[in-house]
């Protein structure tokens, strides 16, 4: 008796110090609660820009954990598997701060998945759901879902928020439909209030569960409804989702499955350049399409696109300039009018120099991207090695004119005007015989 009198003891010391351990955790969590708030919302902020752009119909939704519900989880956890430090408690609660992407189309997780890779540091591989066979007294697999664990990239928070960086986000990527089901499902069967569920009620969510994947093919039957109308040929665009559909499902159609799920890009602003030139159809953005690569190509689609107006037609630069500043596509102190001139004129003067290089490349060289037309230009010796350098980084200073969010500032933009120039000069003087 006197034995387990002892073995008692030490047994509710262990707990009392465990239950110490959690309370000093939700302690630390509760002070620390802005810091979680603000990661999370950033990250929503983050989602909801990017996918928004790609045109990938979605809602987008943040969370941190409620303290209450946290401390329970831990006691529950630690029945299993004893905490020994609030440090291991932090290693083992994962979802602390998290964003939710509900997808109106399942098919769409590649897209998301793409971006999320993009915008986030990612710290382990992606988990998919489900994991298992179905439990025996289920007939539907249950949750359907990719999770990601990430930490927000500390080069892209304002000063203030460069501590956010430091905090684990979970991103939760499932359908409309399954991101409801399962909200009903963990709190009746994780969160019973009145005991655990019946039979019935058991096999009752699985019913539901059922008609959620129902649902989900509903869904995609209900893309690809909407893909065959954007297809025909004289209706207009209505959204910058249509277009993204559009392309991506001519990509699919065109280069085959190995290029289905390119980086489509800002396509909320291609749609409103479409738009101010009339050819926001089908068949008028046809002959752009039908130039875009998305295999071998380090641009998107829309940067490819862009590129094609652009070179058809300089001009077509002001209308990009305005859509990209009526939707708070370009930041800077200065408005984009008080340098337009200069970077039109860049623009263009950019267009001369691929062209002149064009021109004075072999009879019969077939080019099909301007960074080859420079490096067939060096072979050949019509440009040497340190123009061959200087070209690359105009190319590079023009994509970022292009297709940056940001205004160009005016002093780099006068230098690489200068520079411009001067290769223009070299380019079009023919070498000495």
């Amino acid at each position: 008796m006197f034995a387990t009198a002892v073995v008692d003891s030490t047994d509710h010391r262990i707990e009392d110090a465990q239950v110490g351990i959690i309370d000093e955790f939700i302690d630390r969590f509760d002070r620390e609660y802005y810091l979680y708030e603000n990661a999370a919302k950033i990250a929503h902020r983050q989602l909801d820009e990017q996918l928004n752009e790609a045109g990938v119909r979605c809602i987008v939704s943040h969370r941190v954990k409620n303290a209450e519900r946290l401390r329970n989880k831990c006691i529950q956890r630690n029945e299993s598997n004893p905490y020994d430090s609030v440090d291991s408690i932090f290693a083992d609660i994962v979802d602390l701060a998290g964003a939710r992407v509900a997808l109106y189309f399942p098919a769409e997780r590649d897209r998301v998945d793409r971006a999320i890779t993009r915008k986030f540091e990612i710290l382990e591989p992606r988990k998919e759901f489900p994991q298992n066979s179905p439990h025996p007294l289920n007939r539907f697999f249950g949750y359907s879902a990719v999770h990601y664990r990430v930490n927000l990239r500390e080069s892209e928070l304002d000063e203030a928020d460069k501590r956010c960086a430091q905090v684990r986000v979970e991103i939760q990527v499932a359908s409309v439909l399954m991101h409801a089901w399962s909200e009903v499902e963990h709190d009746l069967a994780y969160k019973p209030m009145q005991g655990d569920l019946s039979s019935e009620e058991k096999a009752l969510l699985d019913q539901l569960n059922g008609l959620v994947h129902a649902g989900e093919i509903a869904l995609e039957q209900l893309q690809l409804a909407g893909l065959r109308r954007t297809h025909e040929v004289e209706k207009p665009f209505r959204t910058h989702y249509d277009l993204a559909a559009h392309i991506i499902g001519y990509i699919e159609k065109t280069q085959g499955p190995n290029a289905a799920s390119p980086e489509v890009g800002a396509v909320d602003v291609l749609h409103g350049v479409l738009q101010k030139l009339g050819l926001a159809t089908p068949q008028a953005c046809s002959p752009y399409l039908a130039r875009l690569n998305a295999g071998l190509e380090k641009r998107t689609l829309v940067d490819q696109i862009i590129d094609a107006l652009l070179d058809e037609d300089i001009s077509r630069v002001r209308p990009l300039t305005s859509v990209r500043e009526a939707i708070g596509g370009i930041s800077g102190d200065a408005p984009m009018t008080s340098v337009s001139e200069m970077y039109i004129e860049f623009i263009q003067g950019w267009n001369e120099l691929d062209h002149m290089l064009r021109s004075r490349l072999p009879v019969g060289t077939k080019i099909t991207s301007t960074p080859m037309t420079t490096e067939v230009a060096f072979d050949c010796g019509i440009i040497d090695r340190e123009a061959y350098h200087s070209i690359h980084y105009l190319r590079m200073r023009r994509n970022g004119y292009v297709h940056s969010k940001r205004k160009p500032d005016t002093s780099a933009l006068e230098a690489d005007l200068h520079a411009l120039n001067r290769l223009k000069k070299i380019v079009g003087t023919p070498p000495i015989e």
